[in-house]
């Protein structure tokens, strides 16, 4: 099994440990600070274009600098009939107590957690983007860290 992990976040050092720690037996990983929009270096021995089964994406939209290319480059990379499964935490109702709480906290959020923002509207942006197969969504609240409680979890279908 090949696993590919493409992130852009400063947590890199910290997902390297990790992956290294629990991979599956005989698996080989390979590892970027990116996000996708090229393909790695052709010694890494990985083609993005239409060549991968799946993307899992945890807690990612909420710190990319732009959602609808992210989004279009999962697509680019994954195969006809290809998944993107992901969770998400999400900006609360407009109007909400927590949505002004959000709006509140939103420009310090940026600032301590690796440019993460409270107000994504992520449900339309995953909608808007054109999965061939459709997105099927679903939303929770998570009891802690209230200013992070609306989550989506879910599937774009390629």
């Amino acid at each position: 099994m090949a696993i590919l992990n493409l992130t852009p976040s400063s947590m890199f050092p910290v997902t390297i440990d990790s992956a290294r720690r629990t991979r599956v037996r005989g698996s080989v990983i390979k590892m970027q600070k990116s996000l996708i929009t090229t393909d790695p270096p052709a010694s890494s021995g990985f083609s993005l274009y239409a060549s991968v089964d799946a993307v899992v994406g945890s807690l990612v939209m909420c710190s990319v600098s732009d959602i609808p290319q992210t989004l279009k480059e999962i697509k680019r990379i994954l195969k006809p009939g290809g998944l993107y499964l992901f969770v998400e935490h999400v900006a609360a109702e407009d109007g909400t107590f927590l949505r002004m709480v959000q709006n509140v906290l939103d420009p310090l959020q940026q600032v301590v957690a690796d440019g993460c923002h409270l107000t994504r509207n992520t449900e339309d942006y995953l909608l808007e983007a054109g999965f061939k197969g459709g997105v099927d969504i679903n939303k929770v609240s998570l009891s802690a860290f209230y200013h992070l409680s609306p989550h989506l979890y879910g599937v774009a279908y390629n």
